[in-house]
């Protein structure tokens, strides 16, 4: 309902080249979650926020969230939606007929008790192959919409501090993580802008009043 706002996302969205998705937002009622969604539909998509997103957000952080839930939807283009429809259809199908099995020929029960949750695990894992570079790839997309790199910095800076999630994370859970550490996607932001890596100007010593330790 905020006329300056929905004049932007208008924007956005011309940018971008989508059709012109449903805004939402989701009221807390007095709780905090910070968090944006994009929900890719072969009808009317939609990008939907959480109050605390919009209420602790500056217009421009607001912006630069809404361009990379607006990536995802460029992502999710209908070729792909039709393929994961396809996917469900063929999982929902492969259900039944495990449950048709078990009751017609009670022989190769054994067999598909143990296939079908290999089977699910494998559709899962092929699902959420590419998560992590797609988030990247989101992120750059949202820059080269907004122009506008330190906004999202600086939106992501603030919903992690508001989830109290750390900036770097250990490298084996990095790894398998469905997003990168908030510090490599600043790193790869600011790359992609082309904005100098930041640096100490001189050393600083900080030494334990009791003189039992010092870093430099």
């Amino acid at each position: 309902d905020d006329p300056a706002l929905t004049a932007r996302f208008a924007q956005l969205v011309a940018a971008s080249g989508i059709q012109a998705p449903r805004f939402a937002q989701v009221e807390m009622h007095g709780g905090v979650f910070a968090n944006a969604m994009a929900l890719p539909s072969l009808r009317r998509s939609a990008v939907v926020f959480t109050d605390t997103v919009l209420s602790r957000l500056d217009v421009d952080e607001v912006i630069a969230i809404a361009a990379h839930e607006v990536a995802h939807l460029e992502h999710y283009n209908r070729r792909r939606l039709q393929r994961a429809s396809l996917m469900n259809l063929a999982l929902i199908a492969a259900a039944t007929l495990v449950v048709v099995i078990e009751h017609l020929l009670p022989s190769l029960a054994t067999i598909v008790v143990y296939a079908w949750p290999a089977l699910l695990f494998v559709a899962l894992i092929a699902r959420a192959q590419h998560r992590q570079r797609h988030e990247t790839e989101s992120d750059l997309r949202a820059v080269a919409l907004t122009g506008d790199p330190e906004a999202l910095v600086r939106a992501l800076s603030k919903i992690h501090a508001i989830a109290r999630l750390p900036r770097r994370w250990d490298v084996q859970l990095e790894r398998h993580a469905t997003h990168p550490s908030l510090a490599r996607r600043i790193k790869t932001i600011r790359e992609a802008a082309g904005s100098p890596p930041a640096v100490l100007a001189a050393a600083a010593a900080f030494h334990a009043p009791d003189g039992s330790a010092s870093v430099i």
